[in-house]
């Protein structure tokens, strides 16, 4: 994964719910995963693959509490989500128009 972190991946805020995650990833597996774009060109595809993966691991890890709490901790958020930086919740938003 690149520099963006697991909301971005997801296109969500850092303050989602466990239903606006779930409803990101499966919008974003429809649109990218490898199975939809086998049409493309062997580059793209190998591109939509990569970023299946991304959204895998950002899912696997946001979709668990226990997982995105730690994950907060890790990123320097000390686990509480109204202290995660603007930046970080409002590039997710931005992010998410731009999926749609």
């Amino acid at each position: 994964m690149n520099s963006e972190t697991y909301y971005t991946a997801l296109g969500v805020s850092a303050t989602a719910s466990p239903s606006e995650i779930k409803t990101a990833y499966r919008n974003l597996l429809k649109k990218i995963h490898p199975d939809t774009v086998s049409t493309l060109s062997p580059n793209l595809q190998r591109l939509a693959a990569d970023a299946t993966k991304d959204i895998i691991e950002a899912y696997s890890v946001l979709s668990d509490e226990n997982n995105r709490r730690r994950y907060d901790r890790q990123m320097g958020w000390c686990g509480q989500r109204s202290s995660i930086p603007t930046a970080v919740t409002r590039s997710a938003g931005q992010n998410q128009r731009s999926h749609r």
